[in-house]
């Protein structure tokens, strides 16, 4: 099933409907996935609503849910996302991820993947993120019009938050 199909199965759904009675002016902003290297992935579907500032997540598994209700994570204001601009579907980005990680950081195996597709810089950009066995975050930007790699980076765990890198005797 496609992005826009999914999205239109949220949209259609009863639990949404109901939830936009109350929610007027919201707007769509983000898919979400997070899932085992191996695994399946489920896109959990976000909705700004900015008279409240809080976003509300939509799950589709076993149908359509609210899962979560929430301010935004660093408080910025996020930018409509509309499909109509983006080319490349879920799979098609984490393989051209994929194929990133598998040039330029072999050596570090995926454990768990998190996949995020939203506007930043103007554009529509898959952010994927490989969280892998060696305690590693390895992040690829995905244009999600043209396929193209916009970047990407490796960081370790430990170097994520500041303080916490084990200390040389």
């Amino acid at each position: 099933m496609s992005l826009e199909e999914q999205k239109q199965l949220v949209e259609s759904s009863g639990v949404f409907h109901e939830w936009s009675k109350s929610n007027k002016g919201n707007y769509f902003y983000m898919i979400f996935a997070m899932f085992e290297a191996k695994g399946c992935a489920v896109p959990e579907f976000s909705y700004y609503n900015p008279k409240i500032k809080k976003a509300t997540v939509f799950g589709t598994e076993n149908g359509v849910s609210i899962i979560t209700e929430d301010k935004i994570f660093g408080g910025k204001i996020p930018k409509p996302l509309s499909l109509d601009n983006v080319k490349l579907e879920f799979g098609e980005a984490l393989e051209a991820a994929t194929k990133v990680q598998q040039e330029h950081y072999k050596a570090e195996t995926p454990l768990k993947n998190i996949v995020i597709l939203q506007v930043q810089d103007k554009k529509p950009i898959w952010n994927v993120t490989f969280l892998t066995y060696a305690f590693s975050t390895l992040n690829i930007k995905i244009d999600a019009h043209s396929g193209a790699c916009k970047g990407h980076s490796m960081k370790k765990l430990f170097e994520l938050v500041e303080g916490t890198a084990p200390k040389g005797k």
